[in-house]
């Protein structure tokens, strides 16, 4: 886990006028089950937002929605609307226009080692995005390819485009990821997990080297992620979900030191300070819901809630829109923030 930086945090990036990603009120459903509840927001270009959740909460789902990813015979995938750049699209993949994977959008997929195909070279890999898309021949393509390498500081980069993904370590392969991400210079990146299982040191290089490339490009980056330790090295807007609903969203600095939502409290709580190693962790109680029995009448983090009134238990929270675009979706927030019980 990346160590939480409370002193000296990234500097909040400069926000565009007009947001380069625009979702409103997504919602992803497998058969009965609802998976993903009516999920909103905003990514501006320049600009790095954090999703963060424990595992199951439908990060991952929301990505792939918004990329046209998900299997239409398994999924329905719905909403409001859905705008990249002014334009309007499709959910679900559709009307999605040519190119919008690749050229207009980068994704960095959970694990490298099933994403990269074992019997192809790396840089046939990343030269394939130049043939198809640039319609470039095989000996420029992977020229491109080496210099990706090269600019995701790969060593010894025109080399190593000869090498299968079973010859990089863990670190190298989510750099080749990235590479093949960032070929084409797309608007937008997502990354999901893309510091999964790896040591810190390299944690950090990799989370630094996707910020390089925000600037470079001046690309939108939506980090998924189950960590704070994450979060606090990179975002500059973060987004918390438990069980498929946004529950509170805004400004790092306000969320990592007076969040509004239990659940925010908590996932912080679970990480170690190393600025105050006396600090005990805690862990949250309990279990996410299941996909069937959440948000059903009441709060679906009711039950792991050591804030939870009445209410709570009888009636389901709305998003409320604060001050700053700051969300939030919890009936005793003022008190969370205050940092008041009962």
């Amino acid at each position: 886990m990346v160590e939480p930086a409370t002193s000296g945090q990234r500097a909040p990036a400069t926000k565009a006028a007009d947001p380069l990603l625009s979702v409103r009120d997504l919602t992803v459903k497998a058969g009965a089950l609802e998976l993903v509840h009516g999920v909103s927001f905003d990514l501006a270009s320049g600009t790095v937002t954090a999703l963060v959740g424990e595992s199951g909460s439908g990060k991952s789902l929301t990505a792939q929605a918004i990329l046209g990813l998900l299997a239409r015979e398994v999924y329905a995938v719905s909403g409001t609307s859905l705008a990249f750049n002014g334009t309007s699209l499709g959910f679900g993949g559709n009307h999605l226009p040519r190119g919008f994977r690749g050229l207009l959008t980068g994704y960095v997929m959970q694990d490298p080692s099933s994403a990269l195909d074992p019997t192809m070279t790396v840089g046939g890999q990343i030269a394939e995005m130049f043939m198809v898309h640039r319609g470039m021949g095989r000996m420029a393509a992977l020229k491109e390819a080496a210099r990706m390498l090269d600019l995701v500081r790969v060593p010894n980069a025109s080399a190593r485009i000869y090498d299968y993904p079973h010859q990089f370590s863990g670190g190298m392969k989510q750099r080749v990821l990235i590479a093949m991400a960032v070929a084409l210079s797309p608007r937008l990146l997502i990354a999901d997990e893309p510091t999964t299982a790896l040591d810190v040191t390299v944690q950090a290089e990799i989370l630094a080297l996707i910020d390089d490339l925000r600037v470079d490009l001046d690309m939108a980056v939506l980090i998924i992620t189950h960590d704070f330790g994450v979060v606090y090295q990179c975002a500059d807007r973060v987004l918390v979900m438990y069980a498929g609903k946004l529950v509170e969203g805004g400004e790092t600095l306000q969320i990592t030191e007076r969040g509004r939502h239990p659940y925010t409290r908590g996932l912080i709580a679970s990480i170690p300070d190393l600025d105050d190693l006396d600090r005990r962790v805690v862990p949250i109680p309990g279990q996410p819901p299941r996909p069937e029995a959440s948000w059903r009448g009441s709060c679906a983090f009711s039950p792991r809630c050591g804030w939870k009134v009445e209410r709570c238990l009888n009636d389901v929270p709305r998003e409320e829109i604060l001050a700053g675009s700051a969300i939030v979706r919890c009936f005793e927030w003022q008190r969370v923030e205050a940092g008041r019980t009962r």
